[in-house]
């Protein structure tokens, strides 16, 4: 997957369109997207009262897991939608619906999407299931701007939105829809950051920005890869208060490409398990808003440069500054990095303030064709939340090494391998008042 930055909403604009202003091109994607999700929600087929446990000692906090279905994925030899929203894999199934049953006028404070059996148990790749990805979003809540940006690149240009939704083609610079590109991308390296080609100061810079942010009203709820871990939008057991809010008239659309290895038909079900605080009637108080952002090694993110490690020894990809536009908290720190991945290392001001490990193994390993693949079932978890200021810098580092870990075999094609990635994703509370 090309980056969880292209979830940032979802995917920013089109960079064929010269002459257009991004802010524009922006809305009018995202105006198209909410003109396609119409038609009446999908009711639950359940939902659970379960006993909090993140936030067991919160006051007021509930639990509940709401689970939707049945999906059908074609067989792995068979023939998939050649469209959908954020579609990447060209031998994957796409799940994409409005759905109704969650809490509503809720101030959530975790929540893990997974997709399932009709049983309630959870599928990996031990089922011969592999989620390339789940992506929902709230419509009719603003999404909170992210607070960093690597000065110098136009942060909406490269993403084309009709191109990922089609899965065919290419965006800008060429993507390969899961496949292992022929050329190899050297290692990103860390330099000192390029001058703005705009002259516009950073407070400029935030205000358009803070613009293209601004209608329609569309955000990321959860956005999430084949890794079985929840979605932080409070850091448990502090005196920082965030969450995401899910206000009274609010629709959620689910979206979600998974990959079928086995050679028959199978029905899926899609559940959502998350601990919130009710708000009664009114959106509970004290509580900062959240929203995602990513850090990716690509600094512009705009040519579809996925890394392509080497076959027999370990590489470590950094990347260039990232220069802090707001003043808040980093939630949930988190690598989004695919099979093959060590770990990924965090730094603010270039000082490390995390390590996250990936974890494989688990109801996360298979055989195909004889060779054992075990894939990324979660990271070592980034606990505390970090303070960030106007001015700081944000970078990250990630470690690959395919003498330890096989990159993903493709379903149809096992000779084919999938892409690697790096990229660190993240929940910004921010405080308000703090971007004008």
């Amino acid at each position: 997957m090309k980056s969880f930055s292209l979830l940032l909403l979802p995917l920013l604009a089109d960079a064929a369109v010269v002459g257009q202003r991004p802010e524009i091109l922006y809305k009018r994607q995202l105006e198209s997207l909410a003109s396609q999700v119409v038609g009446k929600p999908l009711a639950s087929t359940s939902k659970k009262t379960l006993k909090p446990e993140l936030f067991a000692k919160t006051p007021q906090a509930l639990r509940e897991k709401v689970t939707w279905g049945p999906f059908k994925l074609t067989a792995a030899n068979g023939t998939h939608s050649a469209s959908g929203f954020v579609k990447l894999d060209k031998q994957s199934d796409m799940i994409g619906t409005l759905i109704s049953g969650h809490c509503q006028e809720c101030m959530v404070l975790s929540a893990e999407a997974t997709i399932e059996d009709a049983k309630g148990t959870r599928l990996g790749l031990d089922h011969g299931i592999y989620v390339h990805h789940v992506i929902s979003l709230d419509i009719g809540r603003a999404g909170v701007m992210p607070p960093a940006f690597a000065m110098g690149c136009n942060p909406l240009a490269g993403f084309n939105l009709s191109s990922m939704a089609s899965g065919g083609g290419k965006a800008a610079g060429g993507h390969s829809h899961g496949m292992r590109r022929d050329t190899t991308v050297d290692e990103p390296k860390s330099s000192s950051p390029v001058a703005p080609k705009s002259t516009q100061p950073a407070s400029s810079w935030a205000s358009t920005l803070g613009s293209i942010f601004a209608p329609p009203k569309v955000s990321i709820f959860v956005g999430k890869g084949n890794e079985a871990q929840a979605t932080l939008f409070a850091a448990p057991n502090t005196t920082v208060k965030s969450g995401y809010y899910i206000g009274k008239t609010d629709q959620i659309y689910a979206s979600a490409e998974i990959v079928n290895y086995k050679t028959y038909d199978r029905e899926v079900y899609l559940s959502l398990d998350y601990e919130y605080v009710p708000g009664n009637g009114k959106r509970p108080e004290g509580y900062m808003d959240v929203g995602m952002g990513a850090i990716n090694i690509d600094a512009c993110m705009n040519k579809f440069d996925l890394p392509d490690p080497p076959k027999n020894k370990s590489i470590t990809y950094t990347s260039p500054d990232w220069y802090v536009m707001a003043n808040g908290y980093l939630i949930n720190l988190s690598p989004h990095m695919h099979d093959g991945a060590v770990n990924m290392k965090f730094f603010l001001n270039d000082k490390q303030v995390c390590k996250s490990d990936a974890i494989y193994g688990g109801d996360g390993g298979t055989v195909i064709d004889g060779k054992s693949w075990e894939t990324i079932t979660s990271y070592s978890l980034c606990k505390d939340p970090v303070r960030i200021r106007i001015g700081d810098k944000l970078k990250i580092s990630s470690e690959y090494d395919l003498s330890r870990h096989r990159l993903r075999p493709m379903s149809k094609d096992h000779g084919m391998e999938a892409e690697a990635m790096a990229l660190a994703n993240f929940q910004f509370a921010i405080e308000n008042g703090s971007l004008k």
